[in-house]
């Protein structure tokens, strides 16, 4: 134990029997509590009374224009009850959280059908759902797609207005209170998925009604394309979602808290070896299956060389440009060209008949995912974007995430920045974060000028894999979290729930804003409230 409360900045550390030098570096961006086995475990739920978290009672805008029911109903046809990375390549499955999220809400019991009653307004619509159908060329292919976009922009004109069209035999209006507005909009480009017609209303009812809050699964993402900083006041107020995660992952994880399910028990030299791992409290070892060619400010170039003085196994399955981000750095990537050819075909039913490159990617995701449980800590670094579905893979896994990021002189808080639910899932007790020092592009193999702080690094990371009871701690809350809060597929009910404990602190009363000049039209203005998770 004194090994692993040790800082990194005293010298009494060793590699190879040899004491480690000094890191050159003075910042040391890790994250770690002191840690003692008769502490009791804080779990993985944020410090915050339920009393105080509390949930709002939510108005589902579904009408003309707001509705994705259809779009939402043909998907599903083409998934025909798989999972959706089974059906569509990752690329686009990982991001489909509008589908299982409104479904949820449209189940929610804190769903009210009358305006009066809701605290939040939330848009019934499915901006991305609609995309993938475009992509399919279903619904009216791409043309389709953008005329719905421009039917949720006049829904939300409407609704600017405080004027919505409810749904009855009468078809009549309705003038409705200004509440704060939540919109799912899961993408990389939001102009090129719902238009710059939607997003003009959106800033409008932000400007003039009350505030607008995205659903989206990274931040970061602002900063991926140009044309995105135009509306960095709504990446600002936006709320981070999970991605979805492996199916098989997911799966294990439900069924690792039920073990006498259907799933273990069938007969399968994959299901014998995934049952004896998960049940192993053995599990060694480090593993990252994945791309190093990506625009992520050589976090992944100095993730492979502290992984190259880790003492305990690890496993590198990588791919890719080691040098890509050289040369075209801040470059905005185009992520659909590479799904064409693993785009399914549609059957006679409507369902999708996934493609041969479809398949040989399902074959490289298991065993990514075998691996993933065989281990005890994966790493989760950025990529393109700061967030990454392989950090939610983990989770499922019951394999501790090692989050890497680059966040330059920034504060070590930072490394807790575009993750999701920070007033629910208290992040510190789930993952490792760690931003590696003196971090550059392209930092080549066996690269000397920051080996003192790698080998340092990969020091913190051994101590802690050689704290079996530590590690399990972390390993079952990590997973605990992900069933409850952040398993979009088989669990859209707990992230709805997550989402909505978040509402409450996205704005306050308008009586804490009301305006001396103009009290009447007093709304309430978005807030910034460092999240629980940051100081916890």
């Amino acid at each position: 134990m004194a090994t692993m409360l040790a800082p990194l900045e005293q010298s009494n550390l060793t590699y190879g029997g040899v004491p480690l030098k000094r890191c050159p570096l003075k910042r040391y961006t890790l994250l770690e509590r002191s840690y003692s086995p008769s502490h009791p475990d804080p779990g993985w739920r944020a410090p915050v009374e339920a009393s105080e978290r509390g949930s709002p009672r939510f108005f589902l805008v579904d009408g003309v224009g707001c509705n994705s029911s259809a779009e939402r109903a043909v998907l599903r046809q083409v998934l025909k009850g798989r999972p959706i990375q089974r059906v569509l390549p990752i690329i686009i499955s990982q991001y489909l959280i509008d589908l299982p999220l409104v479904d949820a809400l449209e189940e929610h019991p804190l769903r009210t059908f009358s305006p009066e009653e809701a605290d939040w307004f939330i848009v019934g619509a499915a901006p991305y759902s609609s995309e993938v159908l475009s992509r399919l060329e279903l619904l009216g292919g791409r043309t389709g797609h953008l005329s719905r976009m421009r039917a949720l922009a006049a829904c939300l004109r409407r609704l600017s207005q405080r004027v919505v069209t409810k749904r009855s035999r009468m078809g009549h209006a309705t003038k409705m209170k200004s509440l704060p507005l939540f919109v799912p909009i899961p993408t990389l480009n939001l102009q090129n998925t719902v238009g710059v017609d939607t997003l003009h209303e959106l800033l409008a009812y932000n400007q003039n009604n009350a505030p607008v809050s995205l659903g989206i699964f990274d931040r970061s993402s602002a900063f991926s394309g140009g044309t995105n900083l135009r509306y960095l006041t709504l990446w600002n107020q936006s709320v981070v979602l999970p991605h979805i995660a492996s199916p098989l992952l997911a799966k294990h994880a439900r069924r690792t808290l039920n073990p006498a399910k259907a799933f273990w028990s069938v007969a399968s030299p994959l299901r014998a070896r995934l049952r004896r791992m998960a049940h192993s409290e053995t599990r060694r070892g480090f593993v990252f299956h994945g791309d190093f060619g990506r625009f992520d400010a050589g976090a992944r170039d100095a993730m492979r060389n502290l992984a190259s003085y880790l003492r305990n196994p690890h496993t590198f399955v990588a791919r890719g440009d080691m040098n890509r981000d050289t040369a075209n750095s801040g470059v905005a990537v185009d992520q659909n060209a590479s799904s064409l050819s693993k785009l399914p075909s549609i059957g006679p039913h409507g369902e999708g008949v996934p493609s041969s490159a479809h398949l040989l990617e399902q074959k490289a995701a298991t065993n990514t995912s075998t691996s993933m449980l065989g281990a005890s800590l994966c790493f989760a670094p950025q990529g393109d974007i700061m967030s990454s579905r392989r950090l939610f893979d983990a989770l499922a896994a019951g394999c501790a995430p090692v989050v890497l990021k680059s966040i330059g002189d920034g504060p070590k808080e930072y490394l807790l920045g575009n993750l999701p639910f920070h007033h629910t899932v208290n992040w510190r007790e789930v993952a490792l974060f760690i931003a590696p020092r003196g971090i550059q592009r392209g930092e080549s193999p066996g690269w000397k000028r920051n080996k003192a702080c790698r080998i340092r690094e990969a020091a913190w990371l051994d101590a802690w894999h050689d704290e079996p009871e530590r590690l399990a701690r972390l390993r079952r809350n990590g997973q605990a979290a992900f069933l409850a809060s952040m398993d979009v597929e088989y669990n859209p009910r707990g992230v709805a729930d997550a989402l909505l404990q978040v509402t409450p602190i996205l704005h306050v009363p308008a009586t804490l804003h009301t305006q001396p000049n103009d009290a009447t039209h007093a709304t309430p203005r978005a807030t910034h409230i460092a999240p629980v998770g940051y100081g916890s």
